[in-house]
């Protein structure tokens, strides 16, 4: 072996023992058989709202980060994390799932479907409107006061005759 390859074996060994040793460090907390498994059930359920493969292409490096630290504090029994983890994932709603993209574009496509339902029956409302005989009288009046002037009038001779037993 040469110098260099034993200074770097020898950096690689302090690096490891550095890491082992504040490893032996880190406190992992002692839980009870109720609290190990609430920190079991809150894992699996913030790990299924945080895994990089149930969410969006560009939420997966987000949600590599939380699930990163889910890990951690699931590996250090650190329930309170967890929790806390799990209470901003179900609050936040911080990512989407392939699933829920999924199905909210299903409904997507059916309210545009039905939109487009509803439109086409209003286009042939308006067209029927248009094509009525009260449209047609209303659009060509130009001077309202004269027409409802000229109604009137016509009213009222229809009443005289009405009350004379004309037609």
């Amino acid at each position: 072996m040469g110098t260099a390859e034993e200074e770097e074996t020898v950096r690689d060994y302090e690096e490891f023992n550095a890491n082992y040793e504040s490893t032996k460090k880190e406190s992992i907390a002692e839980l009870s058989e109720d609290e190990l498994k609430e920190l079991k059930d809150k894992y699996r359920k913030a790990s299924k709202l945080c895994h990089p493969d149930v969410v969006e292409e560009d939420q997966k490096d987000a949600a590599h980060k939380i699930f990163m630290e889910l890990k951690e504090a699931y590996e250090k029994n650190d329930l309170q994390r967890v929790s806390e983890i799990l209470e901003g994932l179900q609050k936040g709603n911080a990512f989407t799932s392939k699933a829920d993209t999924a199905n909210e574009k299903v409904s997507l496509i059916a309210e545009l479907e039905r939109l487009r339902q509803k439109l086409q029956d209003l286009n042939e409302t308006v067209l029927a409107i248009k094509e009525s005989d009260a449209f047609k009288t209303i659009s060509s009046i130009n001077e309202w006061d004269a027409y409802f002037s000229n109604t009137k009038e016509k009213l009222k001779e229809q009443l005289t005759q009405l009350e004379h037993g004309r037609e």
